[in-house]
Parts: structure tokens; sequence; C-alpha cells
């Protein structure tokens, strides 16, 4: 997998002043997961060779995650080898290019990733660099289904077919390396999902990946629409690498009418520690936030106290909101990335808010009561539904977020109630 969750880039650039903090080595965009230097391995060319030898190994390598944001899910590959007529070659589905227009095409979904061919050293080299483990399963195939997922890889690698529209959860390195063995094989692979122990969300897939990295996960939460909120099937769980290696680990295969093992060995190519790099607690967001919260609340009980009311607070807080709010409608209305449609959390950020924030400004008090009043009822009820009733779930860390809205937009109407033009 090469790319997260889509809709993540501009939630990246929300937060990345703080992120680049806590992440120094981040570098590289999230989602692009295993791009191959090919000034360090190179890009072999296809050569048209007739057919395998029968004694030709096809393998499937699942590679470690990275303690970089771009590494954070894994990454799938094929391996194929046969001494005998020199072949050596792995496919990988997570190339793409750099070009003058990257960036508009990652935010607009428009970016399309393709088959590329290395040489296992040079696959290897990859991630001794990167410091990420590679586990090989050769697979039980019998020299047709061999024969069959090389004809198709070579006739995918031809440069009018190599080249495919990336999507998070339904198409990337590791969906297409299931669906070619599952056609090579006439589906014959039988799974058997008893690792899967209780059927996920897809953001909770996503997070058992990522939840170490509490800005990351909070971004990508923050950019999540409902889509992301139902629940996969056992076969969709094989989206990210570490699940299809273990599917195919207790998987058989029927070979005339005989059920055998579809992983034949399971061998370590590059051992190395899998490290994560945590966010400390007190970087969190929920810790920054809550903070941040506990100190605007003590300004509200003052301004109570003191029976005055800091617009300037609202204001700027109000129109942070406007911006998510259109991020939200961009996200869902101008791009391809399914999973970032029907946000719900327009529900608190939403670009209407502009029309409270010119009440403000021109001290409409009648209006902004009752403009207040149902803005803080929106927030209540969702503060005491978001984890029961409500169709999207939202990020711990964004509670902060909901409770210092309801303290500020009820104590606008209570100020608004009482006064009948603005004091600052």
């Amino acid at each position: 997998m090469n790319r997260l969750f889509i809709f993540f880039f501009l939630s990246h650039i929300a937060f990345f002043s703080i992120a680049k903090k806590i992440y120094p080595n981040t570098e590289k965009p999230i989602f692009i997961k295993t791009k191959i230097d090919t000034s360090i391995s190179g890009v072999l060319p296809e050569h048209q060779s007739l057919s395998l030898d029968s004694t030709a190994e096809i393998s499937l390598l699942t590679c470690d995650p990275g303690n970089e944001v771009y590494s954070t899910f894994g990454h799938s590959a094929i391996l194929i080898i046969d001494t005998l007529k020199n072949i050596n070659k792995v496919y990988n589905y997570g190339t793409f290019s750099f070009e003058e227009d990257f960036i508009y095409k990652f935010v607009k979904g428009d970016l399309d990733y393709y088959l590329s061919i290395d040489n296992l050293n040079g696959f290897i080299n990859q991630y001794i660099y990167e410091k990420r483990g590679i586990t090989q399963q050769k697979l039980n195939l019998s020299f047709q289904e061999k024969l069959k997922l090389y004809n198709f890889l070579k006739e995918n690698y031809k440069p009018e077919n190599r080249t495919y529209r990336y999507d998070f959860l339904f198409d990337n390195c590791t969906t297409r390396i299931r669906d070619a063995l599952e056609n090579a094989t006439d589906h014959k692979i039988k799974y058997d999902y008893t690792f899967i122990r209780e059927k996920k969300t897809y953001r909770d897939l996503i997070a058992s990946k990522s939840g170490h990295l509490k800005w990351l996960t909070y971004g990508m939460d923050l950019m999540l629409g409902m889509p992301c909120d139902k629940t996969a099937s056992e076969r969709e769980h094989l989206f990210l690498p570490e699940n299809l290696m273990t599917a195919y680990f207790l998987a058989t295969i029927n070979h005339d009418g005989v059920e055998e093992n579809l992983v034949k060995s399971t061998n370590v190519l590059l051992d190395i520690p899998i490290t994560k790099d945590a966010t400390p607690f007190y970087l969190s967001p929920l810790f920054i936030f809550s903070t941040l919260a506990i100190f605007i609340i003590l300004i509200t009980f003052f301004e109570y106290k003191q029976n005055k009311w800091y617009k300037t607070i609202d204001i700027i807080f109000y129109l942070i909101l406007v911006f998510i709010g259109f991020l939200f409608i961009f996200m869902w209305t101008s791009t391809r990335h399914a999973v970032a449609h029907q946000n719900m959390g327009l529900v608190f950020a939403n670009p209407f808010l502009l029309i409270l924030i010119i009440l403000i400004l021109l001290n409409k008090f009648n209006i902004i009561k009752y403009f207040s009043a149902f803005y803080t009822l929106c927030v209540f009820i969702l503060i005491i539904t978001w984890h029961w009733l409500f169709p999207q779930d939202f990020n711990i860390g964004l509670l902060p977020l909901f409770i210092v809205l309801l303290v500020r937009s009820a104590y606008i109407y209570y100020y608004s109630s009482k006064k009948k033009y603005a004091t600052t």
C-alpha cells in the first residue's frame, strides 16, 4: 500500500507545523509508502519470455511498516524467481512519478500509480535503507497457475496497461496482488478468516496501523467521512498488507480435489525489528487541545464574572471552523477521494458560521441569540451521541473542541440575551 487514506493530504497540511516538530524525519507525503528509489535499485525492463520453467517460485513479499508517515501501513509485492530462465523480478504496484502538477493531482485524487519491476537485491537494498523488514511467503501454485499469473503480470506491465487510478481501500498495491492471485488460481484459494476476531470499520482498520502517530490519526479522522465507518467484510480486511500475509498463511488451495496449504514456506528476507516512535501523550492532540479548552473555559468564566464578552476569541475560533468546513466540502464535492465524502464534521465546522461572524461584527444581538441557541443544540446533540448514535465516528481528540464550542456558544446565547448592543 502506498498512500493513505487520500483525503488525508489536506489534513496533513492543516497540522503540518505541529507534526513536523513531533516527526522531524517526515519529509515525504503521507500515503506514499513504497516508492522505489530507482537511483538505488533501478527499474528493469520486462523481457518477453515465452514461459516459466516448472521449477519457478512465486512468492508474496510483505514489507513491515516504517516510522515515517508514508510507510505506516506496510507494503506488498510479488517475487518471481526462475533460475533456469534467468528471471528475478519483483512486481511492485506502488510506484508513482513526481511531476510538476503532482500536488494538484494528489489533492484531487487524480494521481496515477503504476506497476514497476525491480530485482530482488535492489528491492531489499531499498528496505535496508528504510530499515524495514521483509517477509517472503513461497506460494504453493501449480505450473499452470504460475504461468497464468506471470503472463498476466507481463501483460499488465505493458505501457498501455501498467498505470492505474489508485484507491486507498479498494484498489491499492495489496488488493491488486490479492485479485491477481485469485484470478490466476481460478478462485480456488480458500481463506480462513479466524484471525479476524472482530469485523472492524475502515476507520478502525486504518487507526490500528496509524494509532501510535496521534497527529496523523487525528488529521485523517478529521478528513474521513462516513464511508470509512462502514464495517469491512472479511475479504475487505485484506487491503492491509499484514492482513493479506496472515490470510495467506492460513489459506488453502484446491489442487485436483485436494486441499493444500497455500503457503509452502515462510522466510524472513530482512530481519529488522519493528520500532514505533509513538507520540508522547503531552504532545498528543487530546492533551494539547484539552489544555487549550481549560484555558478558554477559564476565560469564559472570567467574562461571566466581569459581564464581558471577548468577541475576538469567537471570531478567530469560528473562522478556523469555517476554513475546515470548506475543506470538508471541497474534499466531498471536488475530489475523487470517496473516503472523504459525506463528512458529518460539517455539523460543527460549517461555512454557515460566516453568518454568525458577520452578526457578531454588526452587533446584531437579537439574531445572534437564536443563531447561537441553534448551534449550541447541534453541538450538544453531537457530544451526547457521537459514539452511540451518530453515523460517523470522531477522534477522541475532538472532544475538547466540542466542549469549547458548547461552552462558548452557550455563553454567547446568555450574553446576547442580556445585551442590546455589543461590549468588548
